[in-house]
């Protein structure tokens, strides 16, 4: 039913722990086998942040403050839903390819997965809409519903596979395939519309629809796969085993952005445009911090086969790494919060304020990710989903409480008290569940040291 080998057989990660086991160990993000994986992780994730970074300015300055306030209501409303969607197939391709599961097998199935569950949440979704985002225009809400999750969801799954079979060179491709539609379209859309909301909704939509065909003609045979799907109840089969890690995705990004139509809905719609400028600058801020990360998420993944203790032994060496990245980040985007507002225009200024209340968030997330995957890793991705689903059910409670009353900082206000508590919680689980899983190898070797003496003459 779900990406693990059939009843009566040995998992094939069970060869593939003891050819492992030394290497994550030893393994940092500094080490040589490393670094040239790392590079081409850091070059896709620039790759996608840096034409993210151009769409996003060039959106600023060249929708309404209004107008850009729905395209980030849309956005924090498509990360939770094709989370959900997708049932953790993404997730799981990366843990089962990486573990020497077959590629294609589990491409076929992770690809029915994630189209079969965007369209059905899209049409969900889009029936929802008067009661998401109020008086916003259908079209455009549609459209960039289906550009920014089901399209780009679908794009990232090249991504995903590289970083499994360890060819990220590969996913930099589909990467720069993908930015390079988008940023085309954003082309056109500056040169040849009347630069409406509708109008970079139809731009947006028809260049990731090119990406996407694109990447799949030129990559699929680099990749050893084919565009086929396998029947429907795949979905529902895969659920048992990813719909906790969807849940999680889904938890995360009502965390993450659950204020921005919060706002919108409240009557705030120019706010939310700075809002949403603002947290936007904040995610881009620390997405390269993670690109290492990314890359070492497979090994991390192998560090989990002997449970939360592997896990923790082999995630907390990066620690130091990343929480000094983290650190620096934050204290960048705290120094040099007046910056995007000058690129951008004087009807931005509203977002310095709120981009210098949220500096902490990157610190705070990094560290996040490094406990949270951990626990993923050591197959304890549940104590990760309620934890994060009751931060996120916290932050959207406070949120629906506060934010018609005190508008922005309200959100910054309960974001901050949301991930706070997360973090916390997170790396509390881990130390707790990798001291009890240190204390069993010790307690079966007694139990086996007793039985044998009992059963001499």
């Amino acid at each position: 039913a779900g990406f693990g080998a059939p009843k009566g057989c040995p998992e094939p990660t069970t060869v593939l722990a003891s050819l492992h086991r030394e290497e994550y160990m030893t393994d940092d993000a500094t080490s040589s086998p490393l670094l040239g994986q790392s590079a081409w992780g850091l070059i896709g994730e620039l790759t996608l942040v840096g034409g993210g970074l151009i769409n996003f300015v060039a959106l600023l300055r060249l929708l309404t403050v209004s107008d850009y306030g729905i395209v980030g209501s849309i956005q924090g409303i498509a990360a939770p839903a094709f989370a959900l969607a997708s049932m953790g197939a993404p997730f799981l391709m990366v843990r089962t390819v990486s573990r020497g599961g077959d590629r294609q097998e589990v491409w076929q199935r992770t690809l029915t997965s994630v189209i079969m569950g965007s369209l059905a949440v899209t049409v969900l979704l889009v029936i929802l809409q008067p009661f998401i985002l109020g008086p916003a225009a259908l079209l455009p809400y549609a459209l960039l519903l289906v550009s920014t999750g089901a399209l780009a969801a679908f794009q990232e799954l090249y991504f995903g596979l590289a970083m499994a079979i360890e060819r990220i060179e590969l996913g930099v491709a589909s990467r720069i395939i993908g930015v390079g539609a988008r940023l085309g379209g954003l082309a056109l859309f500056a040169v040849v519309s009347d630069q409406s909301l509708t109008s970079w909704a139809w731009f947006a939509f028809v260049s990731n629809v090119i990406g996407c065909v694109a990447i799949t003609l030129l990559l699929s045979r680099p990749f050893g796969i084919r565009f086929r799907l396998v029947h429907p109840k795949t979905w529902i089969g895969n659920a048992r085993q990813g719909y906790g890690f969807a849940m999680n995705g889904v938890s995360e990004g009502v965390l993450d952005a659950s204020d921005r139509p919060v706002l919108q809905n409240a009557g705030f719609a120019e706010v939310s445009g700075h809002y949403s400028a603002a947290a936007r600058m904040v995610t881009f801020s620390y997405i390269p911090v993670l690109a290492l990360f990314r890359v070492i998420t497979p090994r991390i993944m192998r560090g989990g086969e002997t449970g939360p203790n592997g896990a923790y032994r082999a995630t907390l060496r990066l620690v130091p790494t990343f929480a000094g990245l983290g650190g620096i980040v934050s204290l960048l985007t705290f120094v040099l919060a007046p910056l995007p507002a000058r690129l951008i225009g004087d009807s931005y200024q509203p977002s310095i304020e709120i981009l210098r209340w949220l500096a902490i968030v990157p610190f705070i997330k990094v560290i996040q990710y490094l406990a949270g995957n951990a626990l993923d890793a050591g197959q304890r991705q549940f104590v990760r989903l309620w934890l994060t689903l009751a931060a996120a059910g916290l932050n959207l409670t406070l949120n629906i409480i506060f934010i018609p009353r005190y508008s922005w900082r309200a959100a910054v206000t309960t974001t901050l008290i949301a991930e706070t508590a997360l973090l916390v919680a997170l790396w509390g689980a881990l130390i707790v569940l990798s001291r009890r899983g240190s204390q069993e190898p010790s307690t079966q070797e007694d139990e086996a040291r007793t039985e044998a003496e009992h059963a001499q003459p």
